[in-house]
């Protein structure tokens, strides 16, 4: 016995020019794929000596398009360090969901002094001043569609001898570059 299938005929040309690729829908795009990427800037000074983490202001809000994608946030900071002995600063990465008021701390460093300049002299006799920029890469998953606020938050490893941290120096840039990648 025979069996004989008889498919439609089409122009796989014609086919292709059909599709719409500047609006494939989130669905269909592959996992590890970037489906939004936001870029902002930020040139505020702000000196700080006390202890303790404050805030650099480098924050931005983020709407993922689905609840199980991962987050990938790269804050490119200009920072500067100065003082009369021992230079360091320390960071951490924080994030709120929906303006809840619930902090959650992704990633800090172990120390406060995570860039670090040891001058191996005696307090209060060698001066350095350090102006650098430097990334801080934060991989998250925070299991929501709702708005989330990511803020980098820094501290001078020390309040003694002159130390002082600075973000945005003379109003440099930093970049907080947020991704989204679907899973």
């Amino acid at each position: 016995m025979t069996v004989r299938a008889n498919k439609p005929a089409f122009n796989i040309r014609e086919k292709l020019k059909s599709l719409d690729y500047s609006h494939l829908p989130y669905e269909k795009i592959p996992a590890g794929t970037i489906i939004q990427n936001s870029v902002n800037q930020y040139t505020t000074p702000l000196s700080y000596s006390g202890s303790g983490m404050i805030s650099t202001g480098i924050t931005t809000s983020f709407y993922p398009k689905f609840s199980n994608s991962q987050i990938l946030i790269t804050a490119n900071v200009q920072f500067r360090i100065s003082g009369n002995y021992d230079h360091g600063v320390g960071w951490s990465m924080r994030r709120e969901i929906n303006d809840s008021g619930t902090i959650t701390t992704l990633v800090q460093t172990n120390t406060n002094y995570d860039t670090y300049i040891w001058d191996g002299d005696s307090a209060g006799s060698t001066s350095i001043d350090l102006r650098i920029r430097t990334p801080f890469t934060v991989l998250d998953t925070p299991n929501t569609t709702e708005k989330v606020d990511y803020t980098l938050y820094f501290q001078s490893y020390r309040t003694d001898n002159g130390n002082v941290a600075r973000v945005n120096d003379n109003n440099n840039n930093s970049q907080l570059i947020v991704q989204e990648i679907k899973q």
